[in-house]
């Protein structure tokens, strides 16, 4: 006997590979996907199925083809410190996010650690809830493969090297460090 639901929703449908999509919405009468396609996109790690297109997500084709005006903007949010959503919203959403009242003035509690050791400018960056580092000089996540393992020598070593760091950065990842 086969299942047939009413309403098929599918989260974090902004990352959901369109081809995961379809065997649950085959299901359903009706379905509301339901994700943010300015976070964290799907991830495929074979360049080959990238190449035939299989790291699209249903969320960012529907968007691509009929725009915004099919996605509904939900604007107010609820996890972060007005000033962590600020920049955030200001950055992709065109300054159209507000945080909750609950949260908008929320910091990390620094109770646990002695303050003898936070004096200055280290307690004023903790006190901060926003906080951008600069890695872009560290050779482990430069983006020139050559730089960030230029101190290895041997081909086996090299591929050893790129096998274990492969992860740590991402292409065009560092544009964005202020």
């Amino acid at each position: 006997k086969s299942l047939v639901f009413d309403v098929v929703v599918i989260d974090e449908a902004a990352q959901a590979l369109e081809v995961a999509c379809w065997i649950p919405m085959l299901l359903g009468k009706k379905a509301i996907l339901a994700g943010d396609h300015q976070q964290l996109s799907a991830c495929v790690k074979s360049t080959e199925a990238q190449k035939k297109g299989l790291d699209r997500t249903l969320f960012g084709r529907m968007i691509e083809k009929h725009g915004d005006h099919v996605a509904a903007l939900l604007s107010i949010q609820y996890r972060m410190n007005d000033i962590i959503m600020g920049w955030s919203s200001q950055s992709f959403y065109d300054s159209r996010l507000t945080a909750a009242e609950s949260v908008a003035s929320r910091t990390l509690d620094l109770q646990e650690v002695p303050e003898s050791n936070l004096t200055g400018d280290i307690l004023e960056m903790l006190s901060s809830p926003l906080l951008f580092v600069d890695t872009c000089s560290l050779p482990l996540y430069r983006e020139d493969e050559q730089q960030a393992g230029a101190d290895v020598k041997s081909s086996a070593a090299k591929a050893a090297y790129a096998a274990v760091h492969q992860s740590r950065w991402n292409k065009g990842e560092s544009r964005f460090t202020v």
